[in-house]
């Protein structure tokens, strides 16, 4: 009780409350403007956090990707251009139903129970995090590396997209994590000379460079106008959506729990939790396929998980230190930055401050409903302008923050060059997520998988001894398994496909 009404007195102090407000703001905008997402939201907020309370860091965080999570279904309804990738699951039901001039149905809906969900996650969070910390207590290296391997096999294998390219991402991540002195020996280690690269690439500057200028030199670009017909939103946004979302309750429970459960798998986070969930539902829905009902069931049961899995993802975050998905690998480098470390002893060590977040969760979902509403009643005015204009303003702030994250103009020479490097990989189709956690989670496997072996005498079969270890790693070779056979099918498939008739 003491740590709860400790939080309680974090959270509701002007700092935090004009933080979060802050912050919901920028990220409600970043999400509604298409190309600028949650992860450029996060990225543009990181050098901020530097100045900020623990807590009020923390809030920026939760705040702007709540914000911009929802937001990002608000393009998709209007103009067929989805806001984050976890919309773009549904966006052709939204806009469908924004074309029959039902867009304040599908976007009331999605609103509504994105708040339902993103507080259902933070429950979630809640009620699960404090568990696994205590047996999380009985890890060793062996169960650490196994997790973190199983993190990364779940950001390949079940991240969506081509699985070939979500694995050369990660590669490219895990070559990029081992800049700097080696984890055995403290050897320098592809530094090409720069005492800067010694403790690893900067990871603020990396990230601003990987995921801001990409899209900026996507906006900069001249493209043909071939946008799709806007829509505009008329009618009642939540009273005419209250009896929608209570029609289809079941199905938003369902998807908010199962969303939930998704987001804590490391490495899965709201997109997958978004399409397994619209899948799932077009699968087994007993509504008649492409009318109305069916396509605000898909909306508000999608909307649902993709919300809850932002609490889920936390959980690996915060309890074992690893990304449960590229928004919170992000965070994790804020809490380190902040003294906060995340781990078992998260709850002993920094009590106060994780409850804070919990409560800080409920406080964004809540605060979702009437800045959304402002959002949706001034996206008229926001799609006026043109996206050109916002380049420079953006460009701006990833410079400041690229050298503030250090106070070396190093870090803009880092910028540019992950710039550059985002750039080609998204040219070529290659997903910039796993590359995030590659990068984040390449040191630490080093690591745990060196402490392993040095106890086992250098005998790799040590990290199968434990049982909870074993079991880790069965997980990770059933996933690999799974995959490979799937991968071996479809490639016979292809061959048989094309083979000449006369054969």
């Amino acid at each position: 009780m003491e740590t709860l009404v400790a939080a309680v007195g974090l959270v509701f102090t002007s700092e935090v409350l004009l933080t979060v407000i802050a912050s919901s703001f920028l990220g409600i905008v970043m999400g509604a403007i298409p190309g600028l997402t949650a992860l450029m939201a996060l990225a543009l907020i990181l050098p901020f956090t530097f100045y900020m309370s623990p807590v009020a860091a923390a809030a920026a965080m939760v705040s702007a990707s709540a914000m911009a999570m929802t937001a990002g279904d608000i393009p998709g309804a209007l103009m067929r251009v989805p806001g984050t990738p976890a919309s773009a699951a549904y966006t052709m039901d939204s806009y469908t139903l924004g074309l029959e001039g039902k867009a304040h149905r599908a976007l009331g809906v999605g609103i509504i129970v994105s708040a339902f969900g993103g507080i259902l996650g933070a429950i979630y969070l809640m009620l699960i995090a404090p568990t696994l910390a205590e047996v999380a207590f009985y890890f060793s290296s062996d169960e650490y590396f196994w997790l973190t391997l199983l993190g990364l096999s779940c950001t390949t294998l079940i991240g969506g997209g081509s699985t070939i390219r979500s694995a050369i991402a990660v590669f490219i991540g895990l070559g990029l994590g081992t800049v700097g002195l080696s984890v055995e020996g403290g050897v320098p280690r592809f530094t090409g000379g720069y005492t800067e690269l010694l403790g690893g690439i900067p990871l603020i500057p990396a990230l601003i460079g990987l995921f801001a200028v990409p899209e900026l030199i996507k906006m900069a670009r001249p493209v043909a106008d071939n946008a799709a017909r806007i829509v505009k939103v008329k009618g009642r946004l939540f009273l005419d959506s209250i009896a929608d979302v209570w029609r289809y309750k079941r199905g938003i429970l369902a998807s908010s729990n199962l969303g939930a459960v998704i987001g804590v798998v490391p490495g899965a986070g709201s997109d997958v939790a978004a399409w397994i969930t619209y899948g799932l539902s077009r699968r087994f829905t007993k509504l008649k396929p492409e009318t109305t009902e069916w396509r605000l069931q898909g909306v508000a049961n999608a909307s649902a998980a993709n919300n809850a899995a932002l609490g889920g993802a936390w959980v690996p975050a915060l309890v074992f230190g690893i990304p449960g998905d590229t928004l919170t690998a992000l965070v994790i480098s804020v809490l380190y930055v902040q003294g906060i470390r995340p781990g078992p002893s998260i709850f002993t060590e920094s009590g106060p401050e994780v409850f804070a977040i919990f409560i800080i969760f409920i406080l964004a979902n809540i605060l979702l409903l009437p800045m959304a509403w402002m959002c949706v009643r001034a996206m008229n005015l926001l799609m006026q302008v043109p996206r050109y204009a916002i380049v420079p303003m953006i460009l701006t702030v990833c410079v400041v923050g690229a050298y503030a994250a250090d106070n070396d103009s190093f870090g803009i020479w880092v910028m540019v060059v992950f710039g550059i490097l985002g750039w080609i990989l998204e040219s070529n189709k290659i997903p910039l997520g796993p590359v995030v956690l590659g990068f984040i989670l390449g040191r630490p496997l080093e690591q745990y998988f060196v402490a392993s072996l040095q106890k086992y005498g250098g005998d790799p079969f040590g990290l199968l001894t434990r049982p909870t270890a074993t079991a880790l790693a069965v997980c990770v070779g059933i996933l690999w398994s799974f995959q490979i056979f799937s991968l071996v099918r479809n490639l016979i498939g292809t061959r048989r496909s094309i083979k000449p008739q006369g054969e």
